[in-house]
């Protein structure tokens, strides 16, 4: 895959569960939603953006762990200066709700990504063997 599709990847997959989660936490919140065209475009973008934080996973320059911090980090970053930006959330009270609901989401969304990809772990490995039984054969 090439750098470009990587990219492209990364910032429609983190655009998907941006929408999801945001509109997902809005209604939980509230019984009727509406989101205004800037709102929208401005969570798009962040979503996608957040997407494109984890290409530091794919990086062989840092390890898990390090890749891990800098990906909350910026992830945290972006949640808290667009929750502050659009919904006002300015006392600490607010903040701590925000943060809460960030580390939901943000252990879901592991979860998730952590299925799939035992899946496709899983199929690759399926495939493996049946290459290498029929080369036995």
């Amino acid at each position: 895959m090439t750098k470009l599709n990587i990219i492209i990847k990364h910032f429609l997959i983190g655009m998907g569960f941006g929408s999801f989660f945001l509109l997902g936490v809005q209604l939980s919140f509230r019984e009727m939603v509406e989101i205004s065209r800037s709102e929208f475009v401005v969570v798009m973008l962040a979503s996608g953006l957040i997407g494109l934080y984890s290409c530091l996973f794919r990086s062989e320059r840092l390890n898990f762990l390090i890749a891990e911090l800098f990906h909350f980090g910026l992830t945290l970053g972006t949640v808290l200066f667009i929750a502050y930006w659009f919904y006002q959330v300015t006392d600490w009270r607010q903040y701590l709700i925000v943060f809460i609901v960030f580390i939901i989401i943000y252990v879901l969304i592991w979860l998730v990504l952590l299925l799939f990809t035992n899946r496709e772990v899983k199929k690759v490995n399926e495939k493996l063997s049946q290459n290498r039984e029929n080369h036995l054969n």
